[in-house]
């Protein structure tokens, strides 16, 4: 009788365990969690050597980091994704040449959009939402 009310126990406290350690699991954030932001570039030139985005949250304004460009797609773009919070409504961005040493940007102006996925072509201020036409 004892050994039974023993098991039983045990087996409570390890049904406690376990609901406790699935709860606490569940709440943690996953690698890629929060929306995607796309961003697209094409240099007519071709050389993305050294390019990269330089991407912050506006709208709550945030802290920026730099984001790697992917290789060419068929037509010459490079794109980059920055997953931010679901809060954010705007972003700010800067592509820049040289990583955190900033040798260069692409425009002297800082651009803003609230679109999740842009195109951008270099020396280009205009934001396309859509995949422009160009040449190589």
């Amino acid at each position: 009788m004892k050994t039974h009310a023993s098991r039983v126990i045990l087996l409570a406290v390890v049904a406690l365990i376990c609901a406790l350690v699935m709860a606490s699991c569940a709440s943690l954030p996953e690698k890629d969690e929060g929306i995607p932001w796309t961003i697209h570039y094409f240099r007519p030139d071709g050389n993305y050597s050294g390019w990269d985005m330089w991407i912050w949250p506006t709208q709550p304004n945030d802290n920026g980091a730099g984001y790697a460009f992917g290789s060419p797609d068929t037509d010459g773009f490079v794109t980059t994704t920055a997953y931010l919070s679901k809060d954010i409504s705007e972003i700010g961005f800067i592509v820049r040449q040289g990583g955190d040493s900033w040798t260069s940007k692409d425009i002297a102006d800082d651009r803003f959009s609230s679109a999740k996925e842009i195109w951008l072509v270099s020396g280009d201020p205009v934001i396309h939402e859509k995949k422009p036409p160009v040449t190589r």
